[in-house]
């Protein structure tokens, strides 16, 4: 069945391709180049490195076709890491590998309807999606969207299919997927999605509400299957509260049901300050869940990607600005309490901060220079430096 849909979404993309040339379209690409380096427990005899240069090309094309616009975009990516623990010697087991992995993120077809008065948006194919919350649902998705604005709320519903994503793009969280090293393009774990959203923007003084329902019904067949569908119960509110000072909320149930049935709750907030200076952005933010909350997408909150959205308290704080136009520098920083491994304990687990800076050279050259710190508090968590250079060139 899987073979049989890759076959006719390639053969539909070719005879795209053949009839586009005869229309107006439009198309670009990036290259990529990201040098990472980073490494566990820190100046420990446990010390272990990783070196990883990541070369990565994208491509998109928009072209108009009979009632619509089609859109395209995918990319391939080659990564080479190498591990290796310090200090250096020839008779240590280091650790070299390479992978090349094909993506192609969005195949979509929108066509717009409008009768009279009546107005509906649909897209077909592959595209991205999120939940109101971010955390919960943020991936691409295979199927059927639409939205109808109404005088004053839109209602958004669609019908989609996780399965023919690449698991090495995609992840779900709690389930655990190793494609192998040589393969470019691995089924993910199957669910059939039924989303419905209604949102309603600058509905009061400017506030903006939503409410929203997700299903997940598990149809997968990995060794690692949990077994269980998911759905969530998720309503959110935005807007000002007074000049300059912003606010967005989101609140969640979560029911994972299957052999073992899990029920609950996630809520996230912030408030965000704009001054009248550089730019510049000011926020303090924090998100919890409880212990049987199972997100749908993995989403990890540390920076070393060990703390999920699930069991976790997370206080922040955030600050943005632009010194020069050509130059963006953003920084945070984090309190994650979780429970520690293999105990009941919850308490304060780690301490992170992330420093970003973008220089953008010239209008299709950028560089981005990211840093990540995690620092342990406990006894289940490591020191943890995670720091790269990124080169993006578009065109």
């Amino acid at each position: 069945m899987k073979k049989r849909f890759v076959s006719i979404i390639t053969i539909v993309i070719l005879i795209f391709a053949v009839v586009s040339p005869v229309a107006a379209f439009d198309g670009g690409g990036q290259l990529d180049t990201n040098i990472t380096l980073g490494g566990r427990q820190w100046f420990t005899d446990n010390f272990s490195g990783l070196l990883g240069l990541t070369e990565k090309a994208t491509g998109w094309f928009r072209t108009p076709l009979p009632f619509g616009t089609l859109s395209l975009e995918g990319g391939w990516t080659f990564n080479m890491n190498y591990g290796f623990v310090w200090p250096l010697t020839l008779l240590d087991a280091q650790v070299f590998s390479m992978r090349n992995t094909l993506d192609i993120n969005l195949v979509k077809y929108n066509l717009p309807i409008k009768i009279k008065d009546f107005a509906l948006d649909l897209n077909f194919g592959r595209f991205p999606l999120a939940d109101i919350t971010g955390m919960i649902f943020n991936q691409s998705i295979d199927g059927l969207y639409a939205s109808i604005p109404f005088s004053v709320f839109t209602a958004s519903a669609g019908i989609g299919y996780t399965g023919l994503l690449n698991a090495k793009t995609t992840s779900v969280y709690g389930i655990e997927v190793t494609p192998s090293a040589s393969s470019v393009y691995a089924f993910a774990p199957g669910y059939v999605a039924v989303l419905a959203n209604a949102s309603a923007p600058s509905l009061i003084g400017g506030q903006s509400f939503d409410a929203e329902v997700n299903m997940f019904f598990n149809c997968n067949t990995v060794s690692a299957s949990d077994h269980r569908s998911r759905s969530y119960i998720s309503i959110g509110a935005r807007g000002p509260v007074i000049p300059l000072l912003y606010y967005d909320a989101a609140f969640s149930f979560g029911f994972a049901l299957g052999s073992e049935n899990k029920i609950g709750v996630m809520g996230k907030a912030g408030i965000s300050f704009f001054p009248d200076f550089l730019a510049s952005t000011l926020s303090i933010n924090t998100l919890f869940a409880t212990k049987n909350f199972l997100p749908f997408t993995d989403l990890p909150l540390s920076t070393d990607g060990r703390i999920g959205c699930s069991d976790v308290l997370k206080l922040g704080a955030a600050a943005s600005m632009k010194p020069t136009d050509k130059w963006l520098i953003s920084a945070e920083f984090a309190l994650l309490y979780a429970s520690e491994e293999g105990t009941a304990s919850f308490g304060l687990n780690v301490l992170q901060a992330n420093l970003d800076a973008k220089i953008q050279m010239y209008s299709d050259l950028c560089i981005v220079v990211s840093n990540g710190l995690v620092i342990p508090v406990n006894s289940t968590s490591v020191t943890y430096y995670t720091g790269s250079v990124r080169a993006q060139l578009s065109f």
